[in-house]
């Protein structure tokens, strides 16, 4: 009991990473006598395991092969998208408490589909609150609007993006906004991108952009892998053609 109250402790604070190994190890102690234990997406089942594979319950059946007869126990878990991931063990099970791997299977479903939930959250979010600055998903409206500008001024748009390691990405954040402009926006890239921030350069040349990229390139130093910028409207009118002639650009 003492190991699952960690487990459930950790399905609420713990990494995923870390949660999923203490899952299966809470796992493979429940089920004792096991001679086999593995996990299976769906297309890897085989045989008899196919047939018998039932993604909303957990199946607990005898198995005999040249003799030797053991239990077979398959225990689904909906990881999302529909997709289903089997723990499979063989061995002596019939002791096994049922209820308690249906406690597990819970568990795990639940912080899978949190996890879900966190991160839908996080992708439509404005503000990324953990690292203080401008979420992705508002580059496209923020962008229209310091276009329309641009065309009035008859001026430019620079698209800086800067990979910086993941180890001092907070650091180099800070770095980054002292070193920017006040009439600049500072996005995080991160997902789909690790380590990786956008800086929107409002009323900017290609001059302009250079000279700021290789003030981030002095001031970061070592903390700073590559980077590249893209210019409206000479490399692109849109969101994604200006990201992709930057990302393109990351040397």
């Amino acid at each position: 009991m003492k190991e699952f109250s960690a487990l459930f402790k950790n399905s609420l604070e713990g990494t995923f990473e870390d949660f999923s190994a203490q899952f299966l190890r809470e796992l493979k102690l429940l089920l004792g006598n096991v001679t086999k234990f593995e996990e299976l997406e769906d297309r890897q089942l085989e045989g008899v395991c196919r047939e018998i594979a039932d993604p909303e319950s957990i199946s607990i059946l005898e198995r005999g092969e040249e003799g030797i007869t053991t239990d077979l126990l398959l225990m689904p878990l909906r990881i999302g998208g529909g997709r289903v991931r089997y723990a499979v063990a063989e061995g002596s099970l019939r002791h096994v408490d049922v209820d308690h791997l249906h406690l597990l299977k819970w568990l795990y479903e639940t912080r899978v589909d949190s996890d879900a939930r966190i991160q839908n959250f996080r992708s439509a979010a404005v503000y990324d609150c953990d690292l203080g600055i401008l979420s992705r998903s508002v580059i496209p409206p923020i962008f229209g609007l310091e276009k329309s500008r641009a065309e009035d001024f008859n001026a430019g748009i620079g698209f800086l993006i800067l990979r910086v390691r993941h180890e001092s990405f907070k650091e180099s954040l800070d770095i980054i906004r002292i070193n920017s402009r006040r009439t600049d926006y500072l996005f995080s890239l991160d997902p789909p991108q690790p380590g990786e921030v956008l800086i929107m350069l409002v009323e900017c040349s290609a001059m302009g952009s250079e000279a700021i990229m290789q003030r981030m390139k002095k001031t970061l130093g070592p903390r700073l892998l590559s980077a590249g910028y893209s210019i409206y409207p000479q490399q692109g009118e849109t969101v994604e053609d200006l990201m992709s002639e930057a990302q393109g650009a990351l040397v």
